[in-house]
């Protein structure tokens, strides 16, 4: 019987091997992108995976085309009815996604993936280009048998969340520019689950758009949404499946309607919405299973905190409203909504600008501290800020100034004294 010697080399590749079965399951996978696909019962054109390798879009180089889709290594040009998922299809291996799209024609945008999948992270950031709908999250829906002839059966609605095949557990969506004309979604779509969605829009036409912070007809755990721009035309916190948590801040930008809660058909546990700036139309409580939303005073499941902005048809009555002084001298005033536990509050701060310090501080022209909660459905906040120091740097190139021109006055004076004199 031959003896076998093991050397050095030979421990390092077994335990090269046992390290990489223990870190393996742990990696998110990535493979190059899949061609179009046409399923065999679809109606709505092409679709395109990119199974977590990053992908951009832009504009074709052909006009019969809609656009083209990079990656690293490789492009491909489209038509206009396709659809592009960032994740799998009809595979639960993890892996990361992102997508930006900085122009051309695409009918739906995913970040996670079709049917049976698992997405860690994804990311879709929308520069520009033309979309019909656009959600971060994946699909357990839109086809129900796929290329190679297997039946796909939609999951049920009773499905739990723990249990839902198509999953995406981080689902960021930002919209900078571009056009959307159908629907935009925090969450996913048909019985899917994205256990925390974030949504931001700085800009872009959403003017026919229905923009929901969680998806439709599976669940969204949290729903983080910041509107600071563009021109939506519908914004609810539900659509048809379950909301767990929302709360939106809007700062800016233009929206038609904006429902706390659903438009009609959304279950959602707890919203709570934050206007301090742009422009709302109407502002309404929306319903729960088309049924109307409990009175939201008092309520800690449905909250409204209006701190600026214009709204002209509030049909909540129960807006907790803040007013506060914008043109102060010398510095500004902060007004944070708390949270978790105090969402129908608000936290003052004061700020003075470099050389100012706070003189006094008014709640509806009571004085009170720097720092304080507001508790009133509608208040007026002001501040008045002075001088820190009379010799502050302001005063000293004041009379830095002052000197300067005094000095050359009297040597212009001396000068014309001595030339006097002489003549």
């Amino acid at each position: 019987m031959q003896n076998i010697i093991l050397g050095g080399d030979y421990y390092k590749k077994v335990l090269f091997i046992l390290i990489s079965l223990t870190v393996i399951p742990f990696v998110n996978a990535k493979e190059t992108p899949s061609g179009l696909i046409s399923f065999d019962e679809d109606k709505t054109g092409y679709y395109f995976f990119a199974n977590g390798t990053p992908i951009t879009i832009d504009n074709a180089t052909s006009s019969d085309m809609g656009a083209k889709i990079s990656w690293d290594g490789g492009s491909i040009e489209v038509p206009k009815n396709t659809n592009v998922y960032g994740g799998y299809h009809n595979n639960s291996i993890k892996t990361t996604s992102s997508i930006t799209i900085n122009g051309g024609t695409i009918y739906w945008i995913y970040g996670g993936g079709l049917h049976k999948s698992h997405t860690t992270v994804s990311k879709v950031v929308l520069n520009d280009g033309y979309v019909k709908d656009i959600r971060p999250g994946g699909s357990a829906a839109d086809v129900k048998d796929y290329h190679d002839g297997i039946k796909y059966e939609f999951p049920s609605e009773n499905t739990s969340k723990e249990n839902m095949e198509t999953i995406v557990e981080e689902a960021y969506l930002t919209i900078n520019g571009g056009v959307v004309k159908g629907t935009v979604f925090g969450g996913g779509m048909g019985i899917s689950y994205v256990k925390n969605a974030y949504l931001t829009i700085n800009n872009g036409d959403l003017s026919s758009s229905y923009v929901t912070a969680g998806g439709s007809n599976g669940v969204t755990s949290n729903a983080v949404v910041n509107i600071n721009g563009g021109n939506i035309n519908i914004f609810q916190a539900s659509n048809k499946g379950v909301v767990e948590k929302s709360f939106t801040k809007v700062t800016n930008g233009n929206i038609d309607k904006l429902y706390i809660a659903a438009e009609d058909e959304g279950d959602i546990l707890y919203s709570g919405v934050l206007i301090t700036g742009g422009k709302i139309n109407t502002l309404s409580k929306g319903k729960i299973k088309n049924k109307d939303v409990p009175t939201l005073n008092n309520n800690t499941s449905f909250n409204t905190l209006y701190l600026d902005g214009t709204v002209i048809n509030d049909e909540t009555l129960e807006a907790f409203k803040v007013i506060k002084d914008k043109n102060i001298t010398g510095g500004y005033i902060n007004l944070d909504l708390l949270l978790p536990n105090n969402i129908a509050k608000v936290k003052v701060t004061t700020f003075p600008y470099k050389s100012y310090k706070l003189d006094t501080i008014l709640e509806n022209k009571r004085s009170t501290l720097n720092n304080f909660t507001l508790t009133d459905k509608e208040t007026l906040v002001s501040a008045k800020f002075i001088l820190d120091n009379p010799n502050t740097s302001d005063n000293i190139v004041l009379s830095v100034i002052v000197f300067i021109l005094s000095s050359f006055s009297l040597i212009t004076l001396l000068y014309f004294l001595t030339k006097e004199k002489s003549n």
